[in-house]
């Protein structure tokens, strides 16, 4: 699972991983995920590893935004 203080992470293609985001308080909030390319796919609170590359995924929360890089192998 992702929460708002990982900043990198690597996957395998084919790979789904949890994701969310935490409030100060460690409260699971609902984000708007979106991402900077085509190799990822974002679902309910998750995401799933499409092709080899690397992309930014965003989630914007509270006028803030927090980004994590996705590489994938």
């Amino acid at each position: 699972e992702w929460g708002s203080t990982i900043k990198d992470i690597t996957m395998r293609v084919g790979e789904k991983l949890n994701v969310y985001l935490v409030d100060s308080s460690g409260n699971r909030v609902k984000a708007t995920w979106t991402v900077s390319g085509d190799c990822l796919e974002i679902g309910d609170n998750y995401i799933k590893a499409l092709s080899s590359g690397k992309v930014t995924l965003t989630a914007t929360y509270g006028g803030k935004t927090f980004e994590c890089i996705v590489r994938i192998n």
